[in-house]
Parts: C-alpha cells; structure tokens; sequence
C-alpha cells in the first residue's frame, strides 16, 4: 500500500459538506480541527473502496454558548477494508454540540473492520453533548464496534494534583491536554510531513 492521502480540515464555520473516495489499495488520514463552532453543521463522508484503509481524528472546542453539528459517516464499500473514527469534544460554558457518528458496511464488503468512538469532556455544568453512534452492518465477516463518553474532570484527579503542589487552574490544563493529546499528536505527525 504505497498510495496514501492526507487531509486536514481546520477551523471551518458554517455548513460544510465533505467527501472523500479512498481508492483502491489507498490509506488515508483526515485531521479535522474545529476551535470554534460558531453554528458550524459539517457532515463527513469517507467511501472506502477495496483494500483501503482510513484514519479519521477529530477535536472540536466549543465555548459560550456555540452550538455545533458534527456527522462522520464511515462508508465500507468494497471488501477488505480498514477504518478508524475517533471524535474528542472539549465543551465549556453553554456550548452544545450533537455528534452522529455512521459505520456502514454495504453487503460486498466482507473482512471490514472498523471502528468509531467519541469522547465528550464537559468543562461546565451548562455545556452539553448529544451523541449518537450508529452501526449498519449488511455484511456477515465484519468487526465493527462503536463507542460513546461523556464526562467530567474527576474532583479526585484535582485532588491528587493538589496533592503534588499543582494550582487547580493547572491541573485543569493538564487534563485537558491529557484528554486531547491523541488527537493533537495525529495532527502534529500529519503537519510535520510538510515542513
């Protein structure tokens, strides 16, 4: 598999329709960067053809009171195939964001794996997560799973920080950055092939 795509996506506001074919034999990897949601709607779609493989990490922030749409459906089309969602929200204040997360596997894609997973921090009492992720599985060798979180920063993790002489304001951080490193880092390897 010598053919591969990048594709990065940052910062976008309003309604955004992508789609994206990873052909035949092609390995692909989408970053998706969302700092602002500003009302945004942006639904993905990522056909994977025969012998593909996908990689798709998102991070979306949202703050005050944004409110955000984010859709990523995962398109297997053909068989043996690979793919990988994974979707990090940081939310604070009265942001609001719905997330509907698709694994589709069509019935002429036999040996597919695939997975999709979203993990939602709440910074705020206020801020909110609406998730759905969905699996259509028409095909009977498949792997596929999906999974959801939402949370809050653990007042034991504060407390143990504390305990090491770290301000809670820096221990958020610190949390914070824990939470969104997987994503960060994927751009950051994705980015540097640039420079």
């Amino acid at each position: 598999m010598d053919k591969e795509q990048v594709f990065e996506f940052i910062n976008k506001t309003g309604d955004e329709q992508v789609v994206i074919e990873v052909e035949k034999d092609t390995k692909f990897k989408g970053i998706v960067l969302i700092s602002k949601m500003n009302e945004c709607n942006i639904s993905f779609e990522v056909r994977v053809h025969e012998g593909g493989e996908a990689d798709l990490y998102a991070l979306v922030q949202g703050q005050e009171a944004e409110r955000g749409s984010f859709r990523v459906s995962m398109v297997h089309l053909e068989p043996n195939t690979r793919a990988n969602v994974q979707v990090k929200a940081v939310l604070d204040g009265q942001s609001k964001l719905t997330f509907n997360g698709l694994i589709k596997v069509l019935p002429q894609a036999q040996k597919t794996q695939s997975y999709l997973r979203e993990d939602v921090l709440l910074l705020s009492k206020d801020a909110q997560s609406l998730g759905a992720p969905q699996l259509e599985i028409e095909a009977n060798d498949v792997k596929a799973s999906h999974g959801s979180t939402v949370g809050r920063i653990d007042d034991e993790q504060l407390f143990y920080l504390a305990s090491r002489g770290i301000d809670k304001e820096e221990a958020k951080k610190l949390i914070i950055k824990g939470f969104i490193d997987s994503i960060i880092n994927q751009a950051h390897v994705s980015l540097s092939q640039y420079n």
